[in-house]
């Protein structure tokens, strides 16, 4: 990652950063199934005094694939 804060999110979807300052902040969400440019999307959001931020996908997302066996998926172990 080309970024110091990056993270994996939890399994309700949320994810946590110590940001070092206030002040507007780009969040690039990356998922394989995200139907958007490069199964990406991203937002800008605005970050205050420790407050939660919460920013919610637009782009659908595509069904997953059915997994055959454990290897089909161990690409995302790197993730």
């Amino acid at each position: 990652m080309d970024t110091p804060l990056f993270g994996k999110t939890s399994q309700t979807g949320s994810v946590s950063f110590d940001t070092p300052v206030t002040g507007r902040y780009k969040v690039t969400v990356w998922h394989p199934q995200l139907l958007a440019d490069e199964n990406r999307e991203a937002q800008i959001v605005d970050v205050q005094n420790a407050v939660q931020v919460t920013a919610q996908l637009t782009s659908r997302m595509d069904e997953a694939p059915a997994q055959e066996s454990d290897d089909d998926f161990d690409f995302l172990s790197e993730y």
